[in-house]
């Protein structure tokens, strides 16, 4: 029951929160976060107002085998791919968000680091390259985006971003690769799941955190063994 109350609250908030959020963000912020400078510009998700980025980030700098190829689809301000590339993972930061990308090479420079950043819409342009992790924070609020910065929380009315998402990724993979995908209790995780496996994907519940009364799951998402990558 409180948790249904709490949930309720946060929908009616949500267009107060919108509008305190774009306000705050109307123009560039530097965000310092376990020794980096992450630079923040206007139109990019910012890491430090919400949970889900931080909750992310601490799950990823845990993952073994470091030197391995890594992939942060829809980067935004490239926090966790900055942080692993520091760590000596392998990495590659890719955004919709032409800003975006241009913020993570700036956040590249002034922290020294060694990092790929490609703009691209989900794997477009991204080239062949065969990742152990690949590291998602999606849009999953199912509304049509209008700009780029609504392309970091609405996924499309149909939840076109999943659909594009799953049907072209698996060639990204091998067997021992996996998919880290943070999702929030807001959201419809069955629907998400239910196009996940239409292709061939199966999911497993790795870490739940609440705060504030929202709870964020992470689950690894692995292609079907069975299935022809």
């Amino acid at each position: 029951m409180i948790d249904r109350i709490r949930r309720q609250f946060r929908r009616l908030t949500q267009p107060i929160l919108w509008r305190l959020y774009k306000a705050y963000l109307s123009k560039t912020r530097w965000f310092n976060y376990d020794g980096l400078s992450i630079k923040v510009a206007p139109s990019v998700f910012h890491p430090g107002l919400l949970f889900s980025t931080k909750i992310l980030a601490q799950f990823a700098l845990n993952l073994e085998l470091k030197g391995s190829k890594v992939l942060e689809l829809g980067a935004g301000s490239g926090l966790i791919a900055s942080l692993m590339a520091r760590e000596g993972f392998l990495v590659t930061a890719s955004d919709i968000n032409p800003i975006a990308v241009r913020s993570i090479l700036e956040t590249k420079d002034m922290n020294n680091l060694e990092l790929e950043v490609i703009e691209s819409d989900l794997l477009e342009n991204i080239p062949p390259t065969i990742f152990q992790y690949i590291l998602i924070n999606p849009p999953y609020f199912p509304q049509e985006p209008t700009n780029n910065r609504e392309k970091a929380f609405f996924c499309g009315q149909n939840f076109e971003y999943f659909h594009n998402l799953f049907s072209t990724i698996g060639t990204y993979m091998q067997v021992q690769s996996s998919i880290f995908m943070i999702l929030s209790d807001d959201c419809a995780i069955e629907t998400i799941q239910s196009i996940a496996r239409k292709h061939h994907f199966t999911w497993k519940l790795l870490h739940e955190e609440k705060v504030w009364g929202e709870t964020n799951f992470i689950y690894e998402i692995t292609k079907d063994r069975l299935t022809p990558i």
